[in-house]
């Protein structure tokens, strides 16, 4: 049955959908563009942003309960281990029935995470100063712009989030919403604090991240996600 009623959030209208389909891609071609400007002079993008990132990782350095929940949220946002948390989210959504929001899962997360590593070997920038590599690993294999954590978090994590909030009852769906949300922010400052991207890595991965939620958000609104009923006209009162 569909997710009707007021004990579950309402799904924002088309038209909704329609300013996503226009936000979207111009939040993808800023991270294009980022990308370009980063790709063009990657040296200089790593002098300007030594700075912030020094920041960032002498804040972890003396905060040990702000390093361990970068950790733990890092750790969360891994391909590792997003990977396989987002295909049994899917598949349970596929076997409760719930078809348009697997798909919209699906697709988000996937897509995220073709952008991020599609970007990642066209820019070819090397990590932070504090990046080690262990023996046998080369710098190569792990390309810094943008941060895979935030794209995925911004996307695939930021999906799940949307789909809890819709389809769960109150106040299961605000707390467990808010919950994932959350995790999916908090991907980026976690990679910043364990000083395994560069800021604008970061950025990067916001930009990407978020523009292609928008565009996959846009397209379900106006053509999958099921209509709600309209709201009831009370007696004596005409339609406005």
């Amino acid at each position: 049955m569909p997710a009707f009623g007021p004990e579950y959030h309402r799904l924002p209208s088309p038209d909704i959908g329609r300013r996503l389909l226009v936000i979207g891609p111009l939040l993808l071609l800023a991270g294009v563009l980022l990308a370009l400007w980063v790709r063009s002079g990657i040296d200089a993008a790593n002098a300007r942003d030594l700075g912030l990132n020094t920041w960032f990782h002498d804040r972890a350095d003396t905060t040990g309960p702000l390093r361990a929940i970068a950790l733990s949220v890092s750790w969360i946002g891994s391909g590792e281990h997003l990977v396989p948390i987002e295909m049994a989210f899917v598949a349970v959504l596929a076997m409760l029935r719930r078809w348009r929001w697997a798909a919209f899962v699906a697709i988000t997360a996937l897509g995220g995470h073709l952008l991020s590593n599609l970007t990642k070997h066209l820019v070819m920038r090397p990590r932070p100063p504090w990046f080690v590599l262990h023996e046998g690993q080369s710098a190569a294999m792990f390309p810094s712009f943008p941060s895979g954590h935030t794209t995925a978090g911004m996307a695939g994590i930021a999906a799940m989030a949307i789909a809890l909030w819709f389809l769960l009852r109150r106040p299961w769906a605000t707390i467990l919403g808010t919950a994932v949300g959350l995790i999916a922010l908090m991907q980026g400052p976690s990679r910043l604090l364990l000083a395994k991207h560069w800021i604008t890595d970061v950025l990067g991965g916001l930009l990407f991240g978020t523009a292609w939620l928008l565009i996959v958000s846009g397209a379900f609104l106006v053509r999958l996600a099921p209509r709600q009923p309209r709201e009831p006209v009370e007696a004596g009162s005409s339609p406005s």
